[in-house]
């Protein structure tokens, strides 16, 4: 679903993979800090705005 603001997707997956996924995208958010703006310095927060909803 695309709005003008966003772009929504949808996806269901079996759990192993769901796993697996999450550790590669925690490693490609890791490797990415370089270019993120820190709004914390003592914590070291972002602001990201993507990530999985596990309901």
């Amino acid at each position: 679903m695309r709005t003008d603001e966003e772009v929504v997707a949808i996806v269901v997956r079996e759990s192993e993979q769901l796993q697996e996924n999450m550790k590669r995208g925690v490693f490609w958010l890791d490797s990415q800090r370089p270019l993120l703006q820190e709004y914390n310095e003592v914590d070291r927060h972002t602001l990201p705005m993507t990530g999985d909803l596990v309901i």
